[in-house]
């Protein structure tokens, strides 16, 4: 769950640019876009594309929250290209009718930086845009394959051209490398799944292209955490919204193999196993399958894949020849069609399956487990979880567990299971928070794979997890301290995901006037008595 986290701060991290950077009009049919497209992904997994209308900057303008998800100093770069380049009209009428690209990479000393992709409509000597660029005062340093810029406010750039392609970035390496991106022809698949969904977001205020397999680089200016590739393309288009950030689009998840592939095909349910969650809950990811039976001959194949289905024989024929048992008549069985991993604000982490009959199955594995006390047990045999559900439950070996109301919930230490069920018991449940279920209501009703952060929750995970700058973003009232709910949304669509991800912000307290009123008149009947 934590590269899950970083994964997707990473995505947040860039998503106020929008409301500073407005381009030509997006989604047109003329001209060939692919020399642009080549350099904005030839570093980057995180690609923006806008559009210039002015209505569309109008409405970016006035959604403030956008301008909480990014650091200052990037966030000063991007108000500086906007009013000092962009806002030039020969650049304008130069690249009208473009699409233009903004690129997010690692910069130097875990900073973020972009490179700015565009094409003009006519190839030009590199001489003329310069001459545009001297007459509005800004300085020109040639160097030998491009040029550094430096704006009236001291801020320097590279800027390149070559034929129509025009780069823009604070790093040389950035546009060295976008420079010769169109001869090298990398990333087909991805420009392909880019360029397959421009006319599917045609009418959409901004987009955003995410090649997960180039997240590592930026997740490590974020944090030390070790970096888990994961072959999977996605889109978002822009939502406008006063209230929250929400965006939605497609993940294809490109690697057969993958074990989120194992849901794609899997009718999409409604989500129910939240209700057993902790009111202290930092984070979740749930999935949701609607057959077992066929949906376990997919991890079968996963397991292949993996070279783990030897592991998986021999652990459902030793308990057989052990205790007599058929595991196939337990799990496969009773197991409903929600499976869950949590942790909670202690940092402390669970796993738990919804059931069709509680009871039976606790005494179906009698035999394999041992009794801690009256309400928890231990599996005594490792990968029994693992075995009939797979990666989720990968790390929960010989977890602890407890069965209560239809729902088998585990960990790896009792003490955490005892902490779940002093909640339980005492009806201290996510589900009764407000904030949490507004945010859920927003998204569709069904989906296969749910992941979920609270803000609040999640402040002592972040500590250990970001570097000490990104967390200060993090926790910033007047930055990301201003949400509460992440919840990043999977539902199947023809072997791909349709996506939705929403960030709520936490509500603003209401203040009632009246009270105030009489507060303000007792305050003065007690002043006159005084």
């Amino acid at each position: 769950m934590k590269i899950i986290y970083i994964t997707i701060f990473v995505l947040l991290a860039a998503l106020v640019s929008l409301a500073y950077l407005y381009f030509s009009k997006l989604n047109n049919d003329s001209n060939d876009n692919e020399i642009s497209l080549y350099a904005a992904t030839a570093k980057s997994g995180l690609i923006f594309s806008f559009q210039s209308d002015k209505r569309v900057l109008d409405l970016l303008n006035s959604q403030d929250l956008l301008q909480s998800l990014i650091p200052e100093e990037t966030l000063q770069s991007l108000e500086s290209l906007q009013r000092e380049i962009l806002a030039i009209p020969q650049i304008g009428r130069q690249t009208s009718n473009q699409n233009i690209y903004l690129s997010f990479l690692p910069g130097e000393n875990k900073n973020l930086d972009f490179l700015l992709s565009t094409q003009i409509n006519e190839k030009q000597n590199p001489a003329v845009m310069l001459n545009i660029f001297r007459a509005r005062g800004i300085k020109i340093e040639e160097l030998a394959d491009f040029s550094k810029i430096t704006l009236k406010d001291s801020s320097s750039y590279y800027f390149g051209q070559k034929n129509n392609l025009l780069l823009l970035s604070r790093s040389f390496k950035a546009v060295a490398e976008g420079l010769n991106a169109p001869e090298q022809k990398d990333n087909q698949d991805f420009i392909a799944y880019i360029k397959s969904n421009i006319k599917l977001s045609k009418n959409s205020l901004a987009v955003v292209y995410v090649n997960f397999n180039y997240l590592g680089g930026l997740q490590q200016l974020l944090s030390p955490e070790k970096f888990k590739r994961k072959d999977a393309f996605a889109n978002y288009s822009y939502s406008f919204s006063k209230d929250r950030i929400l965006f939605n689009g497609n993940t294809t998840v490109n690697d057969e193999n993958d074990y989120l592939n194992l849901f794609s095909s899997s009718k999409a349910g409604k989500i129910s196993i939240d209700e057993i969650l902790p009111e202290n809950t930092a984070n979740y990811t749930i999935y949701v399958m609607d057959n077992y039976a066929e949906w376990s001959k997919g991890l079968a194949g996963w397991f292949a894949a993996n070279k783990k289905i030897e592991q998986v024989g021999q652990t459902i024929n030793r308990i057989k020849s052990r205790y007599n048992l058929d595991l196939n008549s337990t799990f496969p069985k009773y197991f409903k069609n929600q499976l869950i991993t949590f942790q909670l604000k202690s940092t402390e982490t669970f796993g738990a399956i919804n059931l069709s009959n509680g009871d039976k199955l606790s005494q179906l594995l009698l035999d394999v487990s041992s009794e801690y006390n009256q309400e928890i047990k231990m599996l005594k045999e490792p990968n029994l979880l693992y075995t009939y559900f797979g990666e989720p439950f990968e790390k929960f070996n010989k977890p602890y567990y407890v069965i209560i109301d239809n729902y088998m919930v585990f960990s790896t230490y009792p003490s955490s299971l005892q902490v779940f069920l002093n909640s339980y018991k005492n009806n201290r449940q996510l589900i009764k928070n407000k904030t949490y279920t507004d945010a859920a209501n927003q998204l569709i009703a069904e989906s296969n794979i749910v992941y979920y952060i609270n803000h609040d929750n999640s402040e002592k995970i972040a500590t250990s997890n970001l570097y000490l700058p990104y967390f200060k973003l993090y926790n910033a009232e007047d930055k990301l301290g201003r949400f509460n709910n992440l919840i990043y949304q999977l539902s199947s669509d023809q072997k791909k995901f349709q996506t939705n991800l929403l960030i709520s912000k936490t509500p603003e307290p209401v203040i009632d006037s009246l009270q105030i009123s009489n507060e303000g008149l007792q305050d003065s009947i007690d002043s006159l008595q005084d």
